[in-house]
């Protein structure tokens, strides 16, 4: 079977936004260079609910770029009510577990009139069960035969390794793998635990401050991680674009500039999705990065994760 699917596994999640009139740097007391007690008073101007969770979002980027990723999480029954018809919509191809009698994941998040933000992450399924379930669960002989590359994205850390261990035991070495723990390196991982998850992979992604978390935590240099058998380390940078780190050296690749910025909830999964997108083509690492670059683009233009919509072929350039 030829290997043309990708395979997303991480989160699924409500995104609850508040957008408030007062900014939050305003808030923050600094007396003599140092923060004072902090005791925030907020009026939000309204509440706002999108679709979200890292695996969501980059399976969704997936969708609406004419594939049809496996999605692979946890949820509520609270899923069923009305997130799962609009992923179906954009052809992904749902293997959640679901458990219905409970919720599904829940970011609230906090946004000012500078697009400054606070977020909370509130588990519920996904915390609870996510160690729990195996690839096996909902993926069969015939789906493992046909990945091309997955992402592990939060998360704990042993579900990150649980998962990404049972896809080389059920689909060897040829897909490519990508770990992309995002926040919960710092909360989840330990040095042995960190080597692991880099030994089953093929390239890291993180942004500046996840690449110095994954160096600190595994005692090494990123020119050590690569020989340890990692094809790339690929820093993300915003609006400065990405890093990508090989054995040949450094590329950097632009950041593509949006028409309009509305808020960045999401941007870094979009990259994710055209970066996935490119593997799935057999592009090189430089161009499947300025794929993601136009997804990550897109997505600022919009409200949420999953608002935006490729009406063109952004494949076709590269």
């Amino acid at each position: 079977m030829k290997r043309s699917k990708a395979l997303c596994v991480g989160s699924i999640a409500y995104d609850i936004v508040f957008k408030v009139h007062n900014t939050l740097k305003d808030e923050i007391i600094i007396k003599h260079g140092k923060v004072g007690s902090v005791s925030m008073m907020l009026t939000a101007q309204n509440k706002k609910v999108f679709y979200g969770g890292t695996a969501g979002n980059i399976s969704y980027g997936l969708g609406i770029q004419e594939e049809k990723p496996l999605l692979f999480s946890v949820v509520g029954g609270d899923f069923n009510k009305d997130y799962r018809e609009h992923l179906e919509s954009t052809g992904v191809d749902i293997r959640a577990i679901v458990k219905p009698s409970e919720y599904t994941a829940t970011f609230y998040a906090i946004s000012d009139a500078i697009k400054d933000q606070v977020g909370i992450f509130q588990p519920n399924t996904h915390g609870d069960y996510m160690d729990k379930i195996s690839l096996a669960d909902s993926l069969n002989q015939n789906d493992f035969d046909s990945i091309k590359v997955a992402i592990f994205s939060p998360g704990t850390g042993l579900s990150i390794k649980k998962h990404m261990e049972e896809l080389r035991e059920n689909a060897g070495m040829d897909p490519i793998v990508i770990f992309d723990p995002s926040q919960v390196l710092s909360i989840f991982f330990d040095e042995k635990l960190t080597k692991e998850c880099i030994e089953l992979s093929n390239i890291f992604i993180g942004n500046e401050t996840e690449v110095d978390q994954l160096q600190n935590l595994s005692g090494l240099k990123i020119q050590d991680i690569l020989d340890m058998g990692l094809q790339y380390v690929i820093e993300t940078k915003g609006a400065e674009g990405c890093d990508i780190y090989s054995q040949s050296g450094k590329i950097h690749v632009e950041a593509k500039e949006a028409k309009k910025f509305v808020e960045q909830t999401g941007a870094g999964d979009a990259f994710r999705a055209g970066l996935m997108k490119g593997i799935i083509a057999g592009l090189s690492i430089e161009d499947s990065c300025k794929i993601g670059a136009e997804m990550g683009a897109l997505n600022v233009e919009e409200e949420g994760g999953q608002n935006y919509f490729v009406n063109f072929d952004i494949i076709s350039d590269y």
